[in-house]
């Protein structure tokens, strides 16, 4: 089967399935039929064999050509297709419960083509804007963008196209979430993301902030420590520009982040941007402190009650998970913006009882504890990092103390 009459098939498929929201590079789609679907291609088994072997062997192509594809069109068959060895195989692409499965093997012809026709079709468009296909340069370059993500020939028509209001917004962000589903980890597809958004009316951000969170926390469970979904989640909250509305997503955002970081206690990148969201919190409602350090008037600032329940939160996580590094380096980080806050606002550490805050004895006291519970499990490293966490401490106490 040529080029084109995969680019063909799984255009079909798209357009035939709108709900299409993630995608997956598989040997033979046919592993993933029903039993009974599998028992009448029976007949078949050396075929898928050799679907395999072309798979395996498509697979371990580093670079994809992307030669002008001159093929003559065949006519496709329905539950199989003829690849160059003149062997029928079974269809390359498969959709069940809106997931699309696409085989190896089928791959460098698919794109070769796709990229080819957008090559074309750019050009008519730019000679002469007439006789150019927007449907066909639609296609083609979304088919690419599937393949390969990181294509910049190709983003580069796209934001042409969007530019010319040939595409939408939120069509191009649909076409990325699932882009994302097989390439979470595609920088230029990220940066052609925040690029769409920065085109969305800032009267429209707002609503689109919620999709844009939860796509960010989808795309991190694909892929555990995500630089560029964590990246793209703070500049989302960066781009909130009415005050009131930024509060109210960082309280939002702090509490998502709870039940996330519940569930991922070993992955540092969760409660990264959750101490970015404590640290933005802080420095909003410090800016509206209008000078007044009264004691009344500093308590009424959410950040302590904010830190007292993550540090009991924090403190619960390390008694529960014992030995986990990114726990205690998470109860670091809340101990030093406590008594930097502290110094800020211009108040002495004997006050924090007042605040319903810890104070140095209590973490001391609380690491000793962990130091000392040798029936927890993961004991060895929990006395590591507690013992560590103790000198830390006392190190920082030292030191305020000397400023």
């Amino acid at each position: 089967m040529d080029g084109e009459s995969l680019f063909t098939q799984l255009i079909q498929i798209l357009e035939k399935d709108k709900q299409i929201d993630e995608l997956g590079l598989v040997i033979s789609p046919a592993e993933f039929l029903p039993p009974q679907t599998q028992s009448t291609q029976e007949k078949e088994t050396d075929n898928t064999s050799i679907a395999s072997d072309l798979a395996t062997e498509c697979a371990s192509q580093s670079e994809l050509s992307i030669e002008e594809n001159e093929g003559v069109t065949n006519e496709g068959e329905t539950n199989n297709v003829e690849v160059n060895t003149g062997v029928l195989v079974p269809s390359p692409f498969l959709v069940i419960d809106h997931k699309l499965a696409v085989a190896y093997w089928c791959i460098p012809e698919l794109y070769k083509y796709a990229f080819a026709l957008c090559k074309k079709e750019f050009k008519e468009r730019s000679e002469s804007g007439k006789n150019y296909s927007v449907k066909g340069l639609k296609d083609a370059s979304s088919v690419v963008l599937l393949i390969s993500p990181d294509n910049y020939t190709v983003l580069n028509m796209r934001k042409e196209l969007i530019l010319s209001s040939d595409i939408n917004s939120s069509e191009e962000l649909k076409l990325l979430d699932l882009v994302f589903t097989k390439h979470p980890k595609s920088g230029e597809g990220w940066a052609h993301r925040r690029w769409v958004l920065e085109r969305v009316d800032k009267h429209e951000f707002p609503s689109v902030i919620e999709h844009e969170l939860s796509v960010s926390l989808r795309v991190a469970e694909i892929y555990p420590k995500n630089y560029y979904a964590w990246t793209h989640r703070l500049w989302l909250i960066e781009n909130l520009r009415d005050s009131e509305i930024l509060k109210e997503w960082l309280f939002r955002d702090l509490k998502t982040m709870e039940e996330w970081t519940r569930k991922h206690i070993s992955d540092n990148c969760g409660f990264h941007h959750r101490r970015y969201l404590l640290e933005k919190i802080s420095s909003l409602y410090s800016n509206n402190n209008n000078n007044d350090n009264s004691l009344s008037h500093l308590k009424s600032n959410p950040i302590y009650e904010l830190l007292s329940n993550e540090i009991k939160y924090t403190n619960e996580l390390v008694e529960f998970y014992p030995g986990h590094e990114t726990l205690w380096l998470h109860k670091r980080f809340l101990v030093f913006m406590l008594y930097n806050t502290l110094k800020i606002h211009q108040i002495p550490s004997f006050s924090l009882q007042e605040f319903g805050l810890p104070t140095v004895l209590d973490e001391i006291k609380f690491a000793h504890a962990c130091s000392e519970d040798d029936e927890a499990s993961n004991f060895d490293a929990q006395k590591t990092h507690a013992l560590c966490f103790k000198l830390w401490v006392i190190e920082l106490i030292n030191k305020i103390g000397e400023d």
